[in-house]
């Protein structure tokens, strides 16, 4: 066996001790790229892909905080701001104009742009069949689809917010199509909450938003579409998916099509907070103490 000289055992533990540095570094500035990345996220979403441009606080809007609560030492919100971003497209086959919220918690922003930026790709993509090789629109210049989405907000306390967004796609039909998307969240937690998340009883509830919004319904459309309202109203959880929080109560959005025909377009119905109190709506959301209370008209 031929041993090392001690030349060579010198030059190996220096090689090693050279590489052991380099792996530091490059870990070191692994992990403060990963800072720099962080911090930047935090500031301003990213769009992705090279036909995406993005403008930051391009407008704001405003949204009305909660009333005075009850209790005196609860402090009254004043109007809150928030920034509105932005993510456009341009080619020679579709534009896209998407709008939407910057809520101030890293996990919130980050849902709602990841949220835009798949309904833009999943538009994109959608082009690209329609004007796809063996389509009967393939080389034709003359047809400009586009994607239109804006939002609306609605806070019913300082840590809880309702976005609702209201979709516009042209795909060459006879009329847009449109739609609505909603999400309400807990600012202090990020977390996202579907309807059972807002009471504590939900026995009988989707029967209670069921015969509520059918008989508002019915009111004001009349009975030609009655069928339609019947269907589109019935219990189940998935009809009532679309909500927002405000200060007066809970608001229930139809798209079109649900509970109408397409000339009436989307419905809204409004359910004042008093009507809730059977199923114990959580008490902090509307900015009061404790988890949940019986509600009295103020």
């Amino acid at each position: 066996m031929i041993k090392p000289s001690g030349s060579t055992f010198f030059h190996c533990r220096a090689v090693c001790v050279l590489l052991q540095l380099t792996l530091f570094c490059a870990g070191a500035f692994f992990f403060w790229c990963m800072q720099w990345q962080n911090a930047a996220m935090a500031e301003t979403p990213r769009p992705q892909g090279n036909a995406i441009t993005l403008g930051g606080a391009l407008r704001a809007q405003a949204v009305t905080g909660a009333q005075p609560a009850r209790a005196a030492n609860t402090a009254e919100q004043a109007e809150q701001t928030y920034d509105s971003w932005s993510i456009f497209h341009r080619d020679s086959n579709c534009t896209a104009n998407i709008y939407y919220p910057q809520l101030n918690n890293i996990t919130v922003d980050s849902e709602l742009y990841f949220w835009a930026d798949k309904r833009l790709r999943s538009f994109i993509a959608g082009v690209g069949l329609l004007n796809g090789p063996g389509s009967q629109r393939h080389g034709s210049s003359s047809q400009r689809y586009s994607l239109g989405i804006d939002y609306s907000l609605f806070s019913p306390s300082a840590n809880y917010i309702s976005v609702i967004f209201k979709i516009s796609t042209d795909m060459g039909g006879d009329r847009p199509d449109e739609g609505i998307a909603t999400f309400t969240y807990d600012l202090h937690s990020g977390r996202l909450l579907s309807l059972p998340d807002i009471f504590a009883d939900n026995a009988g509830l989707l029967d209670f938003f069921s015969d509520y919004s059918r008989e508002i319904l019915v009111a004001k459309l009349g009975t030609a579409d009655e069928a339609l309202i019947i269907r589109g109203t019935a219990p189940r959880l998935a009809n009532f998916e679309f909500f927002a929080l405000t200060q007066a109560g809970l608001d229930i959005y139809f798209p079109p099509y649900q509970v109408a025909n397409s000339n009436w377009g989307e419905q809204k119905v409004s359910v004042p907070l008093k009507l809730l109190a059977p199923y114990q709506p959580r008490q902090e959301i509307w900015g009061r103490k404790g988890p949940s209370f019986p509600l009295t008209p103020q």
